[in-house]
């Protein structure tokens, strides 16, 4: 949801309902075994959603409690997918996709074993998992972010601003810095 509501930005200003996209995504998963950029992109074009925040408010539970009355709210059109970079400083098409669409979701791996969170600067460096298990939204970045800022320090400077959905009580108003070199 952050791409969609990243993009509606600044005439519009919408929150949309996890809850709904959860239960509904119309795979044979159950509503909190996870999902994927394919399962939210097929529930968007199917103009199953979005719905809004307030008419499905978010619940923590594995059954869908999702009410069946719900209309979309927008209709995605066109959803275009980013294809990876060559290496840590191949960020081009992605600052280009962010200044010319607004946010960009993306995965990474977000995992705090060994710690690879920074509290004190809401930053993120892992260099041993190439996996991902966690969807976030690219809004911005700093090539001068310092590596110093991190916990492991990366080969270099630079840092994506990642919108995280967790809540503004995590990180720095739920926002926080992923180095360049993040390996996922």
């Amino acid at each position: 949801y952050g791409s969609m509501e990243s993009e509606l930005l600044p005439a519009e200003t919408r929150e949309f309902s996890p809850n709904n996209l959860k239960n509904l995504h119309g795979f044979d998963y159950s509503p909190c075994y996870g999902g994927n950029g394919s399962m939210s992109t097929a529930y968007f074009a199917r103009w199953a959603g979005p719905v809004n925040e307030s008419d499905d408010p978010y619940q923590a539970t594995d059954v869908n409690t999702s009410p069946p009355e719900t209309l979309p709210q927008k209709h995605a059109q066109d959803v275009f997918f980013i294809a990876g970079r060559n290496n840590s400083l191949d960020n081009d098409t992605l600052k280009n996709a962010v200044m010319q669409y607004g946010g960009i979701t993306t995965f990474m791996w977000m995992d705090d074993s060994p710690p690879s969170y920074n509290d004190a600067t809401a930053s993120y460096y892992q260099s041993a998992q190439t996996g991902s298990d966690h969807a976030v939204t690219l809004v911005g970045w700093d090539d001068n972010y310092p590596s110093s800022n991190f916990i492991n320090t990366p080969p270099g400077n630079g840092a994506f601003l990642i919108k995280n959905s967790w809540g503004i009580y995590w990180g720095q108003s739920g926002y926080f810095w992923v180095s360049y070199y993040d390996t996922a």
